[in-house]
């Protein structure tokens, strides 16, 4: 869990690196409701759930992404990349 987000960051590229994720490709994460254990307070959050936590946050803010969460059993979490603009 810990690499959660190295691992979306990686496949997503960078200024020096390509993304390794196609326009129209998605990255499916399960477990991001984490038995609802996410929506506690952060200082009740175990390290676990913390880790999911700040993974939840960090995609919600990357503008690169699409987010969607499905409340399924423990969560899971589609990300889809952003179309570069004028490209439909």
């Amino acid at each position: 869990k810990e690499s959660q987000i190295a691992y979306v960051d990686a496949l997503l590229g960078t200024e020096r690196t390509p993304p390794l994720i196609s326009d129209a490709g998605m990255i499916v994460v399960d477990n991001t409701l984490w038995y609802s254990r996410v929506l506690l307070p952060a200082a009740r959050q175990d390290a676990t759930t913390a880790t999911i936590s700040d993974f939840n946050a960090h995609v919600l803010r990357d503008s690169r992404l699409h987010v969607t969460m499905l409340p399924v059993r423990d969560g899971l979490t589609i990300l889809q990349p952003r179309r570069p603009s004028g490209r439909g």
